[in-house]
């Protein structure tokens, strides 16, 4: 992970907003800086599912859909973010009270220990987790230093891909 996964308005705190979560903060605050931390947490409107939270990350990051651990149907309430590999982020998003989990990517057994701990775990994919904020990035990057021109690359794409049954 870097410092854009514990910056105040990094690649976590980019996908907090997408998501629309209240009361967003670091899921493991920094012992010097508590506004700064590890990835985040936050929130969700009383009505969003699992599944209402899974298919808004399908719409806005278009994944070809989503590996989820746990019941869809059940209320997603306070959320973890950690974009990339999150999936031993686990045991840290239980202690923060958390009732689900966004990640890139998730291990078997993180998983399991994320149902053990009767939380549910959404994986969209490391790459989409985190390609989403490129061009937010080079956006910012151009407004703080004019004259810089900044984009996101036009040819990154995810090394893996989905092969369906035929």
């Amino acid at each position: 992970h870097t410092a854009w996964d514990s910056a105040p308005h990094g690649i976590n705190a980019m996908l907090a907003e997408i998501l629309s979560l209240q009361d967003v903060a670091p899921l493991e605050p920094d012992e010097r800086d508590p506004s700064v931390g590890f990835g985040r947490m936050g929130t969700a409107s009383s009505h969003d599912t699992v599944d209402v939270v899974t298919q808004r990350l399908i719409s806005t990051l278009g994944c070809p859909g989503c590996s989820v651990a746990g019941d869809p149907s059940r209320t997603a309430g306070r959320i973890g973010i950690v974009c990339g590999s999150g999936g031993d982020s686990v045991p840290i998003a239980a202690a923060a009270g958390c009732k689900t989990l966004v990640t890139g990517e998730i291990k078997l057994h993180d998983a399991l220990e994320a149902l053990a701990h009767n939380m549910a775990v959404i994986a969209v994919g490391h790459h989409l987790s985190e390609w989403f904020a490129m061009e937010r990035m080079a956006e910012k990057l151009s407004t703080a230093l004019p004259g810089l021109h900044c984009w996101a690359s036009a040819v990154e794409q995810d090394p893996l891909c989905w092969v369906p049954n035929k």
